[in-house]
């Protein structure tokens, strides 16, 4: 099996959400994953502020474990790419390349919504959280299940739904979320300029 590796964010020391972690690894290769204790092994300097943990693991056990600062990524607008049928990152593999070369050519401020049979799926780096009115959707075929997409879908702040390339430009704004990042932290505002790409501009 290839390798994977699950991103766990830390706040001033403190793992969060550690079981959904621990469940989505569990699925990942099919039998539960022992992690040491994160909130003591991180480095004493980076227990303040955010702190990103990167554990690479595969079905023979933890590999590498590394910790680091962490700020978030500045993104201004979006292009949507369509893959093909095939394209897969249901797992969080190590290797990123295929989604690496989505985002290749593209401005550092820039990522991408993945189209994949006609239906939304998540950015390059995290799943899309899109807001009309009062209301929170995420698409219902994400390449990934994030563990903070399902910590909201648990708490019934998001509601899944199947979210065509037509119905883009029919939101308000789009978020993105991960482990790292918390909701309307990285938020694009969905117009013409700031949705590159759209059949519907």
């Amino acid at each position: 099996m290839n390798n994977l590796i699950e991103t766990i964010c830390l706040v001033d020391g403190n793992v969060q959400r550690l079981n959904y972690h621990l469940m989505r690894m569990m699925r990942s290769i099919g039998k539960s994953c022992d992690l040491p204790d994160l909130d003591t092994l991180c480095p004493k300097h980076l227990r303040k502020g955010r702190t990103k943990c990167r554990v690479q693991y595969n079905m023979d056990g933890i590999n590498e474990i590394q910790f680091s600062s962490y700020s978030p990524k500045q993104i201004t607008s979006l292009k949507i790419v369509e893959v093909a049928d095939s394209f897969d990152y249901h797992l969080k593999y190590a290797d990123r390349s295929n989604l690496n070369n989505l985002t290749f050519s593209l401005s550092p401020n820039q990522d991408v919504i993945i189209i994949k049979n006609g239906y939304v799926t998540d950015a390059s780096y995290a799943n899309l959280i899109f807001q009309k009115g009062d209301k929170l959707y995420t698409s219902d075929t994400p390449l990934l299940h994030g563990t903070a997409r399902q910590y909201l879908l648990d708490k019934g702040t998001i509601e899944e739904c199947k979210i065509t390339e037509d119905m883009i430009m029919s939101f308000d704004k789009v978020s993105l979320i991960n482990a790292m990042l918390y909701p309307n932290e990285v938020s694009i505002q969905i117009n013409s300029q700031n949705i590159i790409g759209s059949s519907k501009e």
